[in-house]
């Protein structure tokens, strides 16, 4: 019936729901099953169509390929078995790609290239299949030579499918037996493993027949491996499969066969580097075989004993200033995959060894390869700052690196400046958990402190403030973010040491200084208390007041925002006697704005307040209505809860749009006629302004200078309400060819109720629409708004150019016609 459901015209929404249901059929079931109600029908020999006498095109277009994604996903966390794969999915998929090779020889380019689609489909379920089956020793003893003979002998993409079905095979094998001994690092994940063990239905024997066979066989897959990424070139993601696979069944080998595996391929790594050609075709392919190898002993790595990896260290640390920049990556990887090692003793005697390296091998490191050393340093520090409580001669090499880190937060690429200010962070923190004995480190700051590595580091970062122009403006960001992480962690002597040496920095004319400077002071405004804050106020007004009028890198908005803040914590006063003459217009208006603000919050808070308590009548039904004010006043503890509830509504359902917000007329005559008609047809305004309410009102008092009232006549009253009729007329005449008071004509006045088009009228001038020019279009913060102003002209033009188009075309047809008859 789903397939049926197929076949039928489907919204795509409809089509995902089916498409689900039929994962989730695979899932509960397992793809044997489902595959039985519905097969495939891959065009082959075997398909229904074929054996009937159809022609291929039927049978391409008879199969359900839409299936085999459905396959893919489904399968993962099925009850399914490899060696129905090996019997059935894979005889599929070599004889469809046999059929594809042999009709594209024979010039049936489109079929071939159809079936080499369906092909590749079906290889791409292999991975899903190999993923925790319950008949993994089975089905591994009985294919596992045809399974590397294929990694070896075809094509990239079947070997780059097969090698991750081989790592999920391996890596599904191992996890589960750590899970079931319970011993998987994270308890998430082992809890995830057992759940999905226990559905698939997997046995603990067959898992630990498989696991010996690995640990038997696993060397003639991991040659074939090493083969197959040899062989890839410059194919990454091919190369990159098989180290992953190669790395998933050295953890299933033992070590010695690992080891042993390694050094050999250290010795054709280590003649490959001593050949000498001036050819280039041989010169690339022996820089393709170095980055090969360099993937390889990467996959390596965790299983490899501490001789293994000083022979790595020996072979890899030189490449860290290779002239190519690609080994020079695959080196920083192999560097920081060896500082993520779990066993601490390999580190604690090579540190040295490594950071020695690290350093002088940054004179050779490319633009290109920075973001690379960033990552092995983000690997490398923590692992510094882990082993102080063992070495305390570790924490110099902090401070050497720590410029680089800081110069990376000024990068143009946004992932390596994140991924710098995260080190940062990082680094800060385990500064401040750990807890080695500051006597045996030689700090530089003495200020007493809970956290003396942390204070430390910020005498550090402080260094960087004597340097060049990028230099301090990357340490002044990073000492803002280290102020608004640890502030309450910061000794306020070392504080305020701080904010008086960046505060002399105001003097400098490097717009990247002062672009820097003026993030720094916006975070200390925020962060830092009044107290601490108050001795550098005149320091930094004056500063910043040399910056005010400067509109490039957008100095005057963070100007005004720091004043703003200031403003708001110590007053609009206090800032007054501060700033000078010049910038006071600035001051005034920011006064201007505060006032508003708070003025639209109080409006808006005594709405709120009138609003809750009426809903509260409203839902306390007859009673309610019936209360008096004065009761109303006694029950302040009634209205709190009313107002409280009526802003949890608030928040489902959107704040309220100050902009529409206004007074509302409470003075309603309920006993007038005609009241429910004017109500429900909107005559009655509840939202008229009082302002409005006093123009119509006819009992209204008027007063002179002197005030003495005036009273008007009758007549008087009249010819000025006849007056007011005649300009109110007036005004509406000249809207109607307006979309707005902004002087926009979109040309409505011009447009026929009766036809279509535009029509000129008796001693009209000729039909236009335009929209005058205005500066205030090109502000960023008021695009919106002009974009409205020329939607109804534009549209307006775009409709009458596609009419005009159609009739030009019935036109030029008419006269083709015409011609032909004569």
């Amino acid at each position: 019936s789903l397939d049926e459901l197929r076949k039928g015209e489907l919204s795509r929404k409809e089509l995902k729901g089916l498409d689900s249901a039929i994962v989730a059929a695979i899932t509960k079931n397992g793809p044997e099953i489902v595959l039985s109600v519905i097969p495939l029908e891959i065009p082959t020999t075997k398909c229904t169509v074929i054996k009937q006498g159809g022609q291929l095109s039927k049978a391409i277009e008879a199969c359900r390929q839409w299936m085999i994604p459905l396959l893919q996903t489904g399968v993962k966390s099925s009850p399914h078995s490899l060696l129905y794969c090996f019997q059935k999915i894979m005889p599929m998929w070599s004889e469809t790609q046999k059929s594809s090779t042999a009709l594209v020889k024979i010039g049936r380019n489109v079929e071939g290239k159809l079936i080499a689609d369906i092909s590749s489909k079906l290889l791409s379920t292999f991975p899903s299949f190999a993923t925790l089956p319950f008949d993994s020793y089975k089905a591994l003893s009985s294919n596992a030579k045809a399974w590397a003979i294929t990694i070896q002998k075809e094509n990239s993409y079947t070997k780059m499918m097969l090698s991750r079905g081989l790592q999920k095979f391996a890596n599904g094998i191992r996890e589960t037996l750590l899970s079931l001994d319970g011993k998987h690092p994270n308890p998430e994940t082992q809890a995830e493993i057992l759940k999905l063990a226990k559905h698939v239905r997997v046995d603990r024997k067959d898992l630990e027949k498989s696991a010996n066979f690995l640990k038997k066989r696993g060397k003639n897959f991991l040659s074939i491996l090493f083969d197959a990424a040899f062989s890839a070139g410059n194919d990454e993601v091919t190369t990159d499969a098989c180290v992953q696979a190669s790395s998933a069944v050295a953890k299933c080998m033992s070590p010695t066969t690992v080891n042993s595996m390694f050094l050999t391929l250290l010795r054709k790594l280590l003649n490959t580097q001593a050949i000498v050609t001036k050819d280039e075709e041989e010169l690339s392919k022996k820089k393709a075989r170095e980055h090969a190898m360099a993937d390889m002993a990467l996959g390596l790595i965790p299983s490899l004993s501490e001789s293994s990896l000083q022979w790595l260290l020996k072979a890899f640390l030189p490449m860290l200033r290779d002239s190519d920049p690609l080994l020079q990556k695959k080196a920083y990887k192999i560097t920081g995959a060896v500082c993520c090692l779990g066993a601490s003793q390999f580190f604690d005697n090579h540190y040295q060894h490594l950071a020695t390296h690290l350093r002088d091998s940054l004179e050779k490191c490319g633009s290109g390869v920075s973001k690379a050393r960033l990552a092995c340093l983000d690997q490398f520090l923590p692992k510094l700052i882990q082993i102080l409580e063992r070495k305390p001669d570790a924490f110099k090499w902090i401070g050497v690196f720590i410029g680089e880190v800081i110069i990376s937060c000024k990068e143009s690429n946004v992932k390596a400046k994140n991924s710098g200010y995260s080190l940062i962070s990082k680094i800060g923190n385990l500064l401040k958990e750990s807890k080695v004995d500051t006597k045996r480190l030689t700090l530089h700051e003495t200020a007493a402190s809970d956290y003396p590595l942390l204070t430390e580091y910020m005498t550090m970062v402080s260094a960087g403030l004597a340097g060049g122009d990028r230099m301090k403006g990357a340490s002044i960001s990073v000492l803002g973010k280290l102020i608004y992480e640890f502030y309450a962690d910061i000794p306020v002597p070392v504080l305020q040491k701080v904010m008086k040496t960046v505060h002399i920095l105001l003097e400098e004319r490097s717009r990247e200084v002062i672009k820097s400077l003026l993030g720094f002071l916006k975070v200390i405004c925020i962060r830092v208390d009044e107290d601490t804050l108050l001795p550098f106020l005149p320091v930094m007004v004056k500063g910043i007041c040399k910056w005010a009028d400067e509109s490039r890198n957008k100095f005057r908005p963070k100007i005004r925002g720091i004043f703003v803040t200031l403003a708001r914590r110590f007053g609009v006063e206090a800032l007054t006697t501060l700033v000078t003459t010049k910038h006071q217009k600035l001051v005034e208006h920011i006064r201007k704005e505060c006032k508003k603000k708070d003025r639209e919050k109080s409006e808006r808070w005594s709405e709120y307040v009138k609003d809750a308590i009426n809903e509260k009548k409203a839902l306390a039904g007859f009673d309610g209505l019936q209360m008096d004010d004065d009761d109303e006043m006694e029950e302040e503890n009634e209205e709190d809860e009313a107002i409280f509830g009526f802003f949890d509504k608030l928040r489902n359902r959107g704040a309220m749009n100050q902009e529409n917000m206004a007074i509302v007329d409470e003075n309603i005559d309920f006993m007038g006629e005609g009241l429910a008609s004017r109500v429900i047809s909107g005559a009655d305004k509840p939202f008229d302004t009082l302002d409005n309410k006093m123009d119509d009102d006819p009992m209204e008092i008027k007063f002179d200078k002197d005030g003495k009232m005036i009273f008007e006549d009758e007549k008087d009253k009249d010819t000025k309400q006849s007056n007011k009729k005649l300009s109110n007329a007036g005004k509406s005449r000249k809207r109607k060819g307006n979309t707005s008071n902004t002087g926009v004509h979109s040309g409505g006045r011009f447009r026929s109720k009766k036809a279509k088009g535009d029509f000129k009228g008796k001693n009209r001038v000729d039909p236009y629409a335009y929209v005058p020019m205005n500066p205030a279009h090109l502000n960023k913060r008021k695009m919106i708004k002009a974009k409205r102003a020329f939607e109804s002209v534009v549209s307006a033009a775009k409709k009458g150019s596609q009419k005009g188009k159609s009739l030009r075309k019935k036109d030029v047809g008419r006269r083709i016609r015409n011609k032909g008859k004569r």
